[in-house]
């Protein structure tokens, strides 16, 4: 099933920020309600354990019901030729532009647009335990903000005719964005730099536009090619998806489905997804790409403390309560005041907890997860 539909509509707005770790997020929903976007806020959280950037990622979020339709579909917004860029007239994601110049360069705008189709049977829970039945939203958003910023290409193909920058807003009739559609001037975005074919041949070293790059974009055997990309994926570049009939929205932006299969490290960028099926995690190519781009890595608790236990926290600031999401077996859990007395003291071996903080008063606190004598402490903010 394909992740991308078609289609937006208004509806009750309201916003959410998810602050950790490298980057942040500020996300203004519509048509979600509170399980929805919780749902949705944990997936952008995901992210901010990978990337760096000290400008936050702004999306625009909205959910409706569209029978028949896709599952979700993400724009990204855009700019070229900012201080930083390292190409000349090529279009970059405006968050991962934000994120090179530390300065917004899309002040008014949002860095993303992502739809998601109410009409599919969503599973709402943030533990991948999905049921056959249902789709993993989490999955879903993780990849479609994977889509925004960057894992994305502006290539076509009409008939035989093959392009790179020759997108229109109206090829994707009847979807409108928030922002304004550029004039992309047959100039292709910084994804489209690293792809090639089998032999070696770069994609934009073809005539744009010709039936000659519109063969390239169908020959099923196109590649991101990238140091890190190489260094993270044992020296082999990453195995785009190109079919023989080309989907815009699909082929080429994606990894190759049958190269990257479910249960694949980096299954979470292929094309399709099927109910029960549930992926967290950004796989080390995935981030290689992303790297390759132009994001810089951040560099947690997996490299720096790599004796503590991986764990994750969920909303931060929090009002009311706190999600973890912890490592497998016993585990000590420790809620600490700025000061440093304890709150909060006490063991477990779930996998994911809820922790009421309704009743302490604003401020900053330390939330400390101890396994096999080590530990790792993270701040968290109450704000009611």
């Amino acid at each position: 099933m394909k992740r991308f539909f078609l289609i937006p509509v208004t509806a009750l707005l309201f916003n959410a920020n998810v602050f950790s770790q490298g980057c942040s997020f500020n996300i203004t929903y519509s048509g979600f309600d509170s399980t929805q976007s919780a749902a949705f806020s944990y997936a952008a959280s995901i992210w901010t354990y990978y990337l760096n950037s000290a400008v936050p990622i702004k999306i625009n979020a909205m959910y409706f019901t569209y029978p028949g339709g896709p599952l979700a579909i993400t724009f990204s917004n855009g700019r070229k030729d900012f201080t930083g860029a390292a190409y000349d007239s090529t279009w970059y994601p405006t968050s991962l532009a934000n994120a090179i110049t530390g300065v917004e360069q899309n002040p008014g705008e949002v860095d993303m647009d992502i739809y998601v189709n109410g009409a599919f049977s969503w599973y709402f829970g943030i533990d991948g335990v999905t049921p056959g039945s249902q789709y993993d939203f989490v999955s879903v958003i993780l990849h479609e903000i994977g889509h925004g910023l960057g894992f994305t290409s502006l290539a076509k193909k009409d008939t035989t005719m093959g392009s790179v920058g020759l997108l229109e807003m109206s090829d994707f009739d009847p979807v409108v964005t928030s922002f304004p559609w550029p004039d992309l001037d047959t100039l292709p975005g910084v994804f489209d730099k690293f792809i090639e074919n089998s032999p070696g041949t770069i994609l934009l070293s073809y005539q744009n536009p010709s039936t000659a790059l519109g063969s390239q974009l169908t020959n099923n055997s196109q590649y991101f090619n990238g140091p890190n990309t190489l260094a993270a994926n044992g020296g082999n570049r990453a195995r785009l998806y190109a079919p023989a009939t080309f989907q815009l929205g699909t082929s080429i932006l994606h990894l190759n489905e049958g190269s990257y299969p479910v249960g694949h490290a980096e299954e979470l960028m292929t094309p399709f997804i099927t109910p029960g099926n549930s992926h967290h995690s950004v796989g080390p190519m995935t981030m290689g790409m992303l790297e390759d781009m132009g994001w810089v890595k951040y560099i947690g608790i997996n490299e720096q403390e790599k004796s503590a236990p991986v764990w994750n926290m969920w909303p931060n600031p929090a009002s009311d309560y706190i999600i973890l999401q912890l490592p497998k077996g016993e585990k000590e859990i420790m809620l600490t005041d700025i000061s440093g007395q304890l709150i909060e003291n006490y063991t477990t071996s779930a996998l994911t907890e809820r922790v009421c903080v309704n009743n302490l008063p604003n401020g900053f606190y330390s939330v400390s997860v101890r396994q096999t004598d080590v530990y790792k402490s993270r701040k968290l903010i109450i704000t009611h």
